[in-house]
């Protein structure tokens, strides 16, 4: 990994991208001053819309389910981060990689985690979220990627603030 730039949710949107009027469920992260488009799913993007305007957790999200198992095993979240930009471009949730590293007695261990969920479990219990630095700037590098993310910031339905 190199280095991590803290970031938080700002907004998130509803977008039909191409010709056929596919919809796409895109959050916007601002990492280090710069928007960060992460395409994830409608359900998760309507449980992080919840939680932050409504102060809770869908019970049956897998950010709440391991939630009550963390509080129930007493294992602190350290961090989430998001690790990698993927080249999968045919599954959004896939696109980017994240880890959600724990703390256990005195050593920090991580595991693999969809970055909706770890950024829905994070939200809901404070942690902090990174990303990558590299991953900041293949992700919004290029005249596509320019030009996707003008379409997210000209449509974003829902301003958030995490």
């Amino acid at each position: 990994m190199g280095m991590l730039v803290p970031f938080v949710v700002t907004k998130h949107s509803v977008v039909s991208i191409g010709d056929d009027d596919d919809e796409t469920t895109v959050l916007l992260l601002k990492a280090a001053e710069v928007n960060v488009p992460m395409t994830i799913s409608s359900y998760e993007g309507e449980c992080i819309v919840y939680l932050l305007t409504d102060g809770d957790l869908d019970p049956c999200s897998a950010a709440s389910v391991l939630k009550g198992v963390l509080a129930l095993s007493d294992i602190p979240v350290v961090k989430i981060v998001i690790t990698e930009l993927c080249d999968d471009g045919d599954d959004p949730e896939s696109q980017f990689a994240s880890m959600l590293f724990l703390k256990k007695g005195d050593e920090e261990v991580s595991f693999p985690i969809f970055p909706s969920d770890a950024i829905l479990l994070a939200l809901a219990l404070g942690a902090p979220m990174f990303i990558d630095e590299e991953v900041v700037m293949r992700a919004t590098e290029g005249e596509d990627a320019q030009r996707f993310l003008s379409v997210v910031e000209e449509t974003a339905h829902v301003a958030l603030e995490s």
